[in-house]
């Protein structure tokens, strides 16, 4: 799960080097998402991590986001027309409490 900036394109194979992947990166498809953390697409957000039992999803935020530990994100609650609103440290915080890892990259 990769969290960055809507206006952000992201490199997928630079990413694959930078986090040693052993397979190419892309979006999950609706049946993978659905298995992993049951979430739709449109639907996908950090919170999803609660239900990802196996703790198969690796975390990773762009590091333009970290700058401010007080910024405001915007993400969905599990719902595409809803939006809620957590700070990055409390976005951590949660992530960290879900026993996922924080990984901070630099998206170019």
């Amino acid at each position: 799960m990769i969290i960055t900036d809507e206006e952000k394109k992201v490199d997928l194979k630079r990413l694959k080097v930078l986090l040693k992947a052993h397979r190419n990166l892309n979006f999950g498809s609706e049946k993978e998402l659905y298995s992993k953390i049951y979430l739709t697409p449109g639907s996908v957000s950090p919170f999803g991590l609660l239900n990802d039992f196996d703790k198969s999803v690796k975390f990773i935020i762009d590091e333009s986001l970290t700058r401010n530990e007080y910024a405001l994100l915007n993400f969905h609650p599990f719902v595409e027309h809803l939006t809620t609103v957590i700070t990055l440290n409390d976005l951590i915080k949660f992530v960290e409490y879900t026993d996922h890892l924080v990984h901070i990259v630099e998206l170019k």
